[in-house]
Formats: C-alpha cells, sequence, structure tokens
C-alpha cells in the first residue's frame, strides 16, 4: 500500500554508501501527478473527487532492461516505440472517492483525444533525440545523491545555486538576463497560470545561457540540494560563513527554482521550498556541482557567442569577436572550417571577407587551468554586390561634379587618387537617401581618380 504501490524502484543495495543504502532512487513507472487541482469538493484534499488530468507526456523515460549488455541495462525510452509506451493505456484514469488517495475504480475514463501531442501517433510526439536532452525526472533526493556520489561529484548547496543562479550580476530571476518575460520565453513555467499545467520538461539547455553558462536555474524541474531545509536557516550565524549549508536533519530537504508546471515567484533566487527526500514526481530533477576543483578558479564561460562585423580599417576583412570570462588567463583557439588557425590567442579574429558563393564556418575554443569551453559554430557566407552605375557631369561651378548613381542602394565610399596608387576618403555616399551627389572639387589637385567602393548594406 502507498504511493509506491505497484511502482517499479530501483533502490540502493546494501553495499551502497550509507546516504543512500536500501532508499529507492528512482521510480521507472512515474506518469503525471494525477490531482483534484481545482478543490471542486472543498475538502482541501487534492487526492479526492474529481480529477484534472496533467500532459500524459509528464512521465519516466528510463528503462530498465537486463538483456541488454552490461552497463548498459537502463537506457531512454523512444515515445514512438509501442513497446515501451502504449498512449491509449497511459491516458486511462479514475477519479478518486471521498477517501484521500482512493480511486473510483467503477468508471475508467480517458483523456487520449485532449492532447494535441498524442493526435495522428507517433507524428506530433517528441523525438528520441529531444527527449534525450530532458531532464531526469521521477527522481528522489537518494537518486541525485547516488548520481553524484558515483561520478565523484556533489549536489549543489543553497549558497552554491544562488551565487550561479545571480550570475555575478545579481539576478532576482534563474534566467539569460535575470529577468522573466511573460510569454513564457525566458523560463519553463506556468506562465498561462492553467490549473493544471498543461506543459512538461523540456531542452536542458532552453533558451540562452546566463553569464556564468548555466541554463534553466528557473523553471523546468526543481532541483535538490545538499542542504536539509530549516526555515530560519539565514538568520543564523552559521549563515555568515563562507558557503553555508545546513546540515541539521530536520526530515526534509531543499528544493530550488521552480518548474514547468509552478508560478512565477517559485524562480526567484530566493525562493526556496521543502520535500521529503524519498519523494519524487514528474517536476523533481536536480545538477550537480565539482566541488574538487581548485578553490578560486573558474573556468572559462561564454558571456556573447562569436559574432561578425566589417573591419573598419579595410573594406577586405572582417572581425570575429567573441566575450568570455573565468579566472585568467584565458587562452583562445580559434577554427575555421574546423582547422585550427594559428598565431592567434584573441577574443578577436580578423579574418578575410569570405568569396562570393563560398561559406565558412568559425568557432574557438577557450580554456584555462580549470577547464575548457567551445563557442557556437558561426557560419559567414560571400555574397555578391550588385554593381552600380555612375553619370558624371558638370555642376554650375566648375569645381562641382554631380554624379549620379543607379543599382545597388548600398553605402559606398567615393574615393580620390591622383595617381591611381594611394587613395583617400572623399565622401560617403548612402544610396538609400539619394541618387544624386554634388561632389566638391576645390580642395582637389587637378589631375584626379575617382572611384567608389562598397560598404553594406
Amino acid at each position: 500500500m502507498g504511493p509506491d504501490q505497484g511502482s517499479s524502484l530501483v533502490y540502493g543495495t546494501t553495499s551502497a554508501p550509507v546516504e543512500y543504502r536500501g532508499q529507492a532512487v528512482l521510480n521507472l513507472s512515474g506518469t503525471r501527478v494525477m490531482k483534484d487541482h481545482d478543490n471542486a469538493d472543498g475538502d482541501d484534499d487534492p487526492f479526492t473527487g474529481v480529477i484534472e488530468p496533467e500532459n500524459p507526456l509528464n512521465l519516466s523515460y528510463i528503462g530498465f532492461d537486463d538483456s541488454r549488455g552490461a552497463g548498459d541495462h537502463f537506457y531512454v525510452k523512444d515515445p514512438a516505440d509501442a513497446n515501451d509506451f502504449d498512449w491509449a493505456a497511459l491516458t486511462d484514469y479514475h477519479d478518486y472517492t471521498t477517501v484521500s488517495h482512493q480511486e473510483d475504480t467503477s468508471v475508467t475514463l480517458n483523456d487520449f483525444d485532449a492532447w494535441p501531442e498524442l493526435d495522428n501517433l507517433p507524428n506530433k510526439l517528441p523525438t528520441l533525440a529531444e527527449v534525450k536532452n530532458w531532464p531526469a525526472t521521477f527522481i528522489r533526493w537518494y537518486g541525485a545523491k547516488a548520481f553524484a556520489q558515483y561520478h565523484n561529484l556533489d549536489l549543489p548547496t543553497e549558497a552554491q545555486w544562488e551565487y550561479a543562479l545571480r550570475g555575478g550580476q545579481d539576478f532576482v530571476y534563474g534566467t539569460a538576463d535575470g529577468n522573466v518575460n511573460g510569454d513564457g520565453t525566458s523560463a519553463n513555467w506556468n506562465h498561462l497560470s492553467a490549473n493544471p499545467s498543461l506543459g512538461h520538461v523540456l531542452d536542458v539547455k532552453l533558451n540562452a545561457a546566463n553569464p556564468f553558462g548555466l541554463y534553466n536555474l528557473a523553471g523546468n524541474v526543481w532541483e535538490w540540494m545538499e542542504d536539509w531545509y530549516e526555515a530560519a536557516f539565514y538568520s543564523t550565524s552559521a549563515a555568515t560563513e563562507e558557503d553555508p549549508v545546513s546540515t541539521a536533519d530536520t526530515g526534509f530537504k531543499v528544493r530550488r527554482g521552480g518548474s514547468w508546471n509552478y508560478h512565477q515567484a517559485t524562480l526567484k533566487s530566493a525562493s526556496r521550498t521543502k520535500d521529503e527526500s524519498f519523494k519524487g514526481n514528474d517536476h523533481f530533477g536536480f545538477r550537480v556541482v565539482d566541488n574538487n576543483i581548485t578553490r578560486g578558479t573558474i573556468p572559462p564561460f561564454i558571456i556573447s557567442q562569436p559574432e561578425a562585423s566589417p573591419s573598419p580599417d579595410s573594406d577586405l576583412t572582417w572581425i570575429i569577436g567573441i566575450e568570455a570570462d573565468g579566472t585568467s588567463p584565458l587562452k583562445y583557439q580559434w577554427f575555421r572550417n574546423g582547422e585550427e588557425i594559428s598565431g592567434n590567442d584573441s577574443p578577436t579574429l580578423q579574418v578575410p571577407k569570405i568569396a562570393s558563393g563560398d561559406t565558412a564556418s568559425f568557432h574557438a575554443i577557450i580554456t584555462n587551468e580549470a577547464g575548457a569551453v567551445s563557442s557556437d559554430i558561426l557560419l559567414l557566407s560571400g555574397s555578391e554586390i550588385s554593381p552600380i552605375e555612375i553619370a558624371a557631369s558638370q555642376g554650375d561651378n566648375p569645381l562641382e561634379l554631380v554624379l549620379t548613381f543607379s543599382g545597388n542602394e548600398g553605402i559606398w565610399s567615393l574615393e580620390s587618387s591622383p595617381d591611381l596608387k594611394t587613395w583617400e576618403e572623399l565622401q560617403t555616399i548612402d544610396l538609400s537617401q539619394k541618387s544624386v551627389w554634388l561632389i566638391d572639387l576645390s580642395q582637389e589637385s587637378t589631375s584626379v581618380f575617382f572611384r567608389t567602393v562598397y560598404r553594406k548594406n
């Protein structure tokens, strides 16, 4: 009996570390939360009365098959594989009776047709590749701890997690820039205030990273902390220590960050809640930290990905720049089409303009003593510049030249030369403003040549 009745659970063995020995760490058969979300019966018990089901995609995607090779028994299940998921059966459910957690099995209900993801199976289901990038859910605190210890890592303390969320800029919310957009584009949360929420977990790298290179510290899944929950901990003297952690067993572990089905306030840096360490459902997850890195060293992280702009010194080159931070010194290795570019250890790279019809890819790997990070790939393509036609005539003043342009409407530079060897910019010509330009020749020599040089669209 109890909430785990009928569940397929993974336990820590008798030889496991004491932190999770003999404890259930993961529910392999976890499915969506089934509650009376709107409290229509007025008894304030979400496990009595009529259920409002959550999205059926909220279930455990970790499978177990002991016929697979050693070390490969656990695998990620494919939503489109009928051997792993019978969606018609998974959308069967029962309301509750007036007794808490007791199902009314006299009537079987089904909401298969209510979910657009299940229409025209399997075409609208998430792919296996997508699900592999979703956070693991139905993880109990013991499971998060087991994963961390196995990989010689740790769960974050509340202090570490909040420091990471603030991004070095005192952010209020755990998003890329510390703000939350009401349309759900900054974090995965219940921005529609639906009851229940209609969403589910999404990619662990959803949206942009914060200044420390971290994703989704707000929303997606609640994250287990190392700390035991103590409501007044941050008003105690222990909280004034460096990297404080609440170590007194209160029976509850801390969760941080909010999740896909929670409201905006839970996304704040100071928001904290608690749960028993043996619980875990469709919106509980975790992340880990490496406390083995030498204190005081921060691995490199990217603040802004590579961008290209025309060189101010030459029309034949571009400048590619990247912004990164971390413990100095940072070393930069640039690549073109996957090949190392030698002789440049700088956050900027000057490259020749790409020939018309060609494409080149550029990225950088940034390293320091604590680690390395690779940038996104920047693709640059050459483009044809439409020629312009120029008609010249003398103005009313003999020292005035009237130039009439037609064709490309970009920005051009009119340059002059006395000898066709050295050139000097005479005037910038923006053809989006006008096509007839009056050129003052009073400062030019009696023998002068002109040319136009394309600048940009």
